[in-house]
């Protein structure tokens, strides 16, 4: 799911948030500037054990990777 937070919640503190208390199997901050992503995809499974996986997606001169 791609989530962008909105009025006074920004995606950064959403994404801390997630982080810090839900269950998710990756949270990717997906561009932006360090403060905030300009948005926030989360997945999550229920037929195995979720990964905790935290990516950050950017570009370069080359196609878009996580890192």
């Amino acid at each position: 799911m791609d989530i962008d937070a909105t009025n006074e919640v920004t995606n950064k503190r959403l994404f801390d948030y997630i982080k810090k208390n839900l269950d998710y199997d990756q949270l990717i901050w997906e561009f932006g500037i360090e403060k905030s992503p300009d948005w926030i995809h989360v997945s999550y499974t229920s037929s195995k054990e979720n990964r905790k996986r935290v990516l950050k997606s950017v570009k370069d001169e080359n196609p878009v990777y996580h890192i």
